[in-house]
């Protein structure tokens, strides 16, 4: 399984600043090739040239422009409509410090949100979230 990343940096979202943004994404590169050897950054050229300044880890890195300026997501959509083998997303600000559970990497579909487990269509699916983890 491959570990893709899609991202292109922001103009619109809010973050601190723009170092941490890409801080953030190379430490989330980092901790991922501890647990993928294959990890896919697809990102356009202008992105790109704002890494040039960090230590990016040793990656496969895929220009593709973007889809949409407005609609971050549909520039995610489309990196997983391209996938033709198991992949995980991963996005820029999540940072797997603990090794996934085997039965999550075989799954046919995961995710990971514990943003708001107040909400309803979260509710179903905390126990099964919380497991997903290996306790170290």
């Amino acid at each position: 399984m491959k570990a893709v990343y899609t991202w292109h940096l922001s103009k619109k979202r809010r973050w601190v600043t723009k170092e941490f943004e890409i801080i953030t994404l190379v430490t989330s590169l980092n901790y991922t090739l501890k647990q993928f050897k294959d990890v896919v950054l697809y990102t356009d050229e202008e992105s790109l040239k704002e890494l040039k300044d960090y230590k990016l880890p040793s990656i496969n890195v895929i220009l593709k422009e973007r889809v949409n300026h407005n609609l971050w997501i549909l520039d995610k959509v489309n990196t997983y409509s391209i996938q033709t083998e198991p992949f995980i997303h991963i996005d820029a600000d999540f940072i797997i410090e603990k090794e996934l559970a085997s039965n999550f990497l075989i799954s046919d579909i995961g995710f990971q949100s514990f943003d708001d487990f107040n909400n309803s269509h979260c509710f179903f699916y905390k126990n099964l979230l919380n497991n997903l983890l290996i306790k170290n």
